[in-house]
């Protein structure tokens, strides 16, 4: 038998629980453009900026797409901002950021984990950010990075690319970091689309 005092904390604790659930922050529309749809929200107190999310179609096989994430040498031909990209040790990459306005370059080293998807086929590649390998002094290391790439095969020559990130330069004006990155991230997935569409780009 439930007594009826514990009863009504459990019914309180649901009831907390489940508000706790609806309360989180729903995903706002920035850009709707050339077949392109860029979201952000702002995640969790705990995050300084807003985590921002794409969502493209582009033409192939879900293998070309994915073999043009592997091909880190070829990242500033299409990830927007990307001065250079190289595969380091141990499975890391490192990657420059041109700087926003006049401020310094930054750089990340990432690793990346790839799990395979089904109904329908596809991968979840997710980066792991790894700020204390391999430290640099010629550019500004960001702390606080976190992006992933979900590629499904939503049809024999279609594949359906969501693109989210999060990228904190730590610098003080957070609504222009904030634009940049919804910015760069539509610029990244429709360079993305030409290069798939176009190899010779």
């Amino acid at each position: 038998m439930v007594m009826p005092g514990i009863f009504n904390t459990m019914v309180l604790f649901g009831c907390v629980l489940a508000w706790t659930v609806a309360a989180e922050p729903a995903w706002q529309k920035k850009i709707d453009q050339d077949d392109i749809r860029i979201w952000q929200r702002h995640q969790h107190p705990q995050f300084k900026q807003w985590h921002t999310r794409g969502v493209v179609l582009v033409p192939g096989d879900r293998e070309v797409v994915l073999d043009l994430l592997r091909q880190t040498e070829h990242f500033p031909s299409w990830v927007h901002g990307c001065e250079a990209a190289e595969n380091l040790a141990g499975g890391l990459i490192h990657m420059v950021f041109e700087g926003p306005l006049w401020f310094k370059d930054r750089d990340v080293v990432f690793s990346h984990r790839t799990t395979e998807l089904t109904a329908p086929p596809g991968w979840l590649i997710e980066v792991v950010n790894q700020p204390h390998q391999h430290p640099g002094k010629q550019q500004l290391r960001m702390q606080n990075m976190a992006a992933s790439w979900q590629l499904r095969q939503i049809s024999p020559d279609q594949v359906q690319v969501v693109y989210e990130l999060y990228m904190d330069p730590e610098i003080g004006f957070k609504s222009g970091v904030n634009k940049y990155n919804r910015d760069a991230m539509f610029l990244t997935l429709k360079q993305m689309r030409e290069r798939l569409t176009d190899p010779n780009r």
